[in-house]
């Protein structure tokens, strides 16, 4: 179903070398897929763990996009939905740790 497409979707990002984002996730709007579909599947912990990495990703690409990513308020809100979410998943609460601290430290 979508869940699986979601999923599928995130972790194809989250896969991905960062070279091959440089110069297409501005333009693509990659970045706004994969919070819509964190949003859409909140109690789907596969989709979150893909999400995070798609995030983290995305994040260490470049600094334009780092600046974007980071400059995101719905990217510290999907990740702590996520992590309210799945409060008793150790693998969740520390892929969110570890965005939140790039989304952090910019």
């Amino acid at each position: 179903g979508a869940e699986g497409v979601q999923e599928a979707g995130c972790e194809a990002f989250a896969l991905k070398g960062t070279e091959y984002y440089s110069d297409k996730i501005a333009t693509l709007g990659e970045i706004e897929a994969v919070l819509a579909g964190m949003r859409a599947h909140k109690g789907a912990t596969k989709v979150q763990e893909a999400g995070f990495g798609a995030l983290c990703n995305f994040y260490h690409t470049d600094d334009a996009i780092r600046v974007e990513v980071a400059g995101k308020s719905i990217s510290i809100e999907a990740v702590l939905a996520a992590m309210r979410a799945h409060a008793n998943l150790e693998e969740v609460q520390f892929q969110g740790c570890w965005v939140l601290q790039d989304l952090c430290t910019n």
